[in-house]
């Protein structure tokens, strides 16, 4: 979403405020909303709305007004979680396919893009780098080896992605690496916390 896919929503819309001269370009805080699931109910928030409103009232051309129509149409018609899934899905075929087209096809919101592998695995490589550098810190602060580990468990899509996997295997062994239902383990996880929770 992040690198390509939010330019459908607002990412490079052009806009200008009231009686304002300057051109201004759709804020980054906005976006950085979008590109993320867990934030995105933000852009619902009233003050974000008619900020969002406020851009696309200033839009440069028609082309801005209906980017600015379609992120709204992916808010009001509750089709952001649909759109991850799809970004998800797209994420897994890249880590068998060296090429993949992601697409959505919800009435006005359509849109069809190919991703390749190279392109994703340079996009995550930074995300790469963040994970391994806390699970060194983590190793450090435990004063374990990675020999001393017995059993490494991998959760979450992003652990079935090559690049993340061959790293876990060149640290602890293939032999060491577990996998089950990697793709709800953590909605489960977080339900079975939220139980626990709720009950302490």
């Amino acid at each position: 979403m992040s690198q390509r896919l939010n330019e459908f929503f607002g990412a490079n819309v052009k806009y200008k405020v009231a009686l304002g001269e300057n051109i201004l370009t759709m804020p980054k805080s906005i976006m950085d909303r979008l590109n993320l699931p867990a934030h995105i109910v933000h852009l619902k928030e009233p003050a974000t709305y008619e900020f969002i409103r406020e851009v696309r009232r200033g839009a440069l051309n028609k082309n801005y007004i209906e980017i600015i129509d379609r992120l709204f149409l992916l808010i009001e018609d509750q089709q952001i979680f649909s759109f991850f899934e799809h970004i998800e899905h797209t994420k897994r075929q890249l880590s068998a396919l060296e090429k993949v087209e992601f697409s959505f096809d919800y009435p006005e919101l359509e849109l069809k893009q190919e991703f390749t592998r190279s392109e994703f695995v340079n996009w995550a490589g930074p995300v790469k780098t963040k994970v391994f550098a806390a699970l060194d810190e983590c190793l450090k602060q435990g004063s374990v080896t990675p020999g001393e580990v017995d059993l490494v468990y991998l959760t979450g899509g992003s652990s079935q992605v090559p690049m993340i996997r061959n790293e876990f295997q060149a640290r602890f062994g293939a032999e060491k690496l577990q996998t089950q239902s990697h793709f709800h383990s953590v909605l489960s996880g977080l339900v079975e916390s939220a139980a626990h929770f709720a009950g302490s």
